[in-house]
């Protein structure tokens, strides 16, 4: 699905950790439902450009995107009700300017409109 969606590169990350996986038992392997939330929220939200992917601890698709000046976005997707575990920090505190973070566990628009409420 992510190719016709002009996501190429992170499908081949996603096989990249799936073939991990595969020829390395001791590898996490990604929770199926995790990719396929991962998928749908990159699917509809083209204006990110393409984060980091990983595999969390627990098996569940990882993604990760530097906002703002030198701020971050890190959301994990978990494979049931849509929900995604996130955190956003800004970029490192200045002299005056206090560095402001966020995170939770809410579904995937929540979390955006969570993220950009803080203008990261």
């Amino acid at each position: 699905m992510l190719r016709l969606y002009g996501l190429g590169a992170i499908a081949n990350r996603l096989n990249y950790h799936h073939g991990l996986a595969v020829d390395d038992p001791d590898e996490q392997t990604i929770a199926v439902g995790s990719m396929k939330e991962l998928a749908l929220f990159l699917k509809s939200e083209r204006k990110l450009p393409d984060p980091q992917i990983g595999i969390s601890p627990a098996g569940f698709a990882h993604a990760e995107w530097q906002v703002g000046e030198r701020g971050i976005l890190a959301m994990e997707f978990l494979p049931c009700d849509g929900l995604t575990r996130f955190a956003a920090i800004s970029a490192p505190a200045q002299r005056g300017v206090q560095r402001i973070r966020v995170h939770g566990t809410l579904p995937k628009d929540h979390a955006l409109s969570a993220v950009c409420a803080i203008k990261i």
